[in-house]
């Protein structure tokens, strides 16, 4: 299974009674987004499924690179908030699709991939760019499932 991580675009900073959940991408963080979505779509085609924390600024992410490949409005899994590897990794192998859009936050992309491609969260560093983009190949056949790492790119290389 293809798995691809973004990293959610360019959010406004944090205001005074506003809570986290509730940042939105700034108008740059969305012009952003789309262009590395677009970026995305010569790299990978087509794209099964789009799922998303529920956080607003995952949410708006996902949405563009929903219009960009064309697809429905994307699937809301609140496991990606904080990317907890036994959770997605749980909820991942039992969907029927071959190729996935993962959408969240840091640190939380970062330890999972980590996880898929060594066993241990802290066995390699990684860092996601905002609407930064990783892509791992997954085999599920095993009771640990193990990734091979792609590519991993910054919006700028998209």
């Amino acid at each position: 299974m293809l798995l691809l991580w973004m990293r959610h675009g360019i959010a406004e900073e944090l205001r005074e009674g506003q809570t986290d959940a509730s940042r939105a991408l700034t108008e740059i963080g969305k012009q952003k987004t789309r262009e590395a979505s677009r970026g995305l779509q010569i790299l990978q085609n087509k794209i099964d499924l789009i799922v998303s924390s529920p956080l607003l600024r995952a949410v708006q992410t996902a949405q563009i690179a929903a219009d960009v490949f064309g697809n429905s409005k994307p699937e809301i899994w609140p496991e990606l908030e904080s990317a907890e590897y036994s959770a997605l990794a749980s909820r991942l192998e039992n969907i029927n699709a071959t190729s996935v859009l993962l959408v969240g936050h840091e640190p939380g992309f970062s330890r999972c991939v980590a996880r898929f491609l060594t066993g241990d969260e802290s066995g390699l560093e990684i860092s996601f760019k905002k609407a930064g983009v990783c892509a791992l190949d997954v085999d599920w056949s095993t009771p640990d499932p193990r990734a091979v790492l792609l590519w991993h790119a910054s919006p700028k290389m998209l």
